[in-house]
């Protein structure tokens, strides 16, 4: 039976039919231990291995992509990212949420949490913090008159905001209500463990996100 290359053709039972397409466009993914060479002597030269193609060099986690032709390939190494090989950073964004149902609600600094693995959230050594967004889904309510702040490894970036035994009229803690805040840059020193911070009185009721927005190490 004929393999169709068509674009109806790459469902999650045809994987032979996407590789067929890659070898007729001459883009094949390859494997070599140790670093490509260039030129019409160089790695699979011989091959009918054109622009496009990907190589991975299994020794040492590296991939290429061939930016040359059939024949005469040029292997050039696919920067990671976030590499900053021109001089500049790569933008990213740290999701974090408080859910009072599954977060510790009590007076004291805790860290956000990974829903998944339970891990700690954090933002990597290095980064440069820029700014952040607060997106609160239920208001912030609490066991009396308290306030909450958030922090990364202790530094603060958001001031304190009230709550109490209702939900404020206005505040960043009410519910529907997005607020940003701008902290002063600053470079990440040690692992950034991204932190909320409860004062005087426990959280009884709530739910938020917060967008932290970074410069990659």
């Amino acid at each position: 039976m004929a393999l169709s290359s068509g674009p109806k053709s790459f469902g999650k039972l045809n994987v032979m039919a996407m590789v067929r397409k890659l070898i007729d466009e001459e883009a094949p993914i390859l494997t070599l231990r140790g670093a490509p060479v260039s030129g019409v002597s160089g790695s699979f030269a011989d091959y009918p291995v054109g622009g496009g193609a990907l190589l991975v060099d299994v020794e040492n986690s590296t991939l290429y992509i061939n930016k040359g032709v059939t024949g005469n390939p040029i292997w050039s190494e696919v920067p990671d990212e976030g590499s900053g090989s021109d001089g500049l950073g790569v933008m990213r964004v740290a999701k974090a949420n408080f859910d009072e149902d599954l977060d510790v609600t009590v007076v004291g600094t805790h860290p956000f949490k990974n829903r998944l693995t339970g891990d700690d959230l954090a933002i990597p050594t290095g980064s440069i913090i820029l700014f952040g967004v607060i997106n609160t889904a239920v208001a912030i309510v609490g066991g009396g008159a308290g306030n909450l702040s958030l922090s990364i490894q202790g530094t603060v970036v958001q001031n304190p905001i009230a709550y109490s035994l209702q939900p404020w009229i206005v505040g960043t803690w009410n519910a529907s209500e997005m607020d940003s805040w701008l902290a002063a840059s600053f470079v990440i020193s040690t692992t950034g463990i991204l932190q909320y911070n409860i004062a005087v009185f426990p959280i009884l009721d709530g739910f938020f996100d917060v967008y932290y927005f970074y410069l990659a190490p």
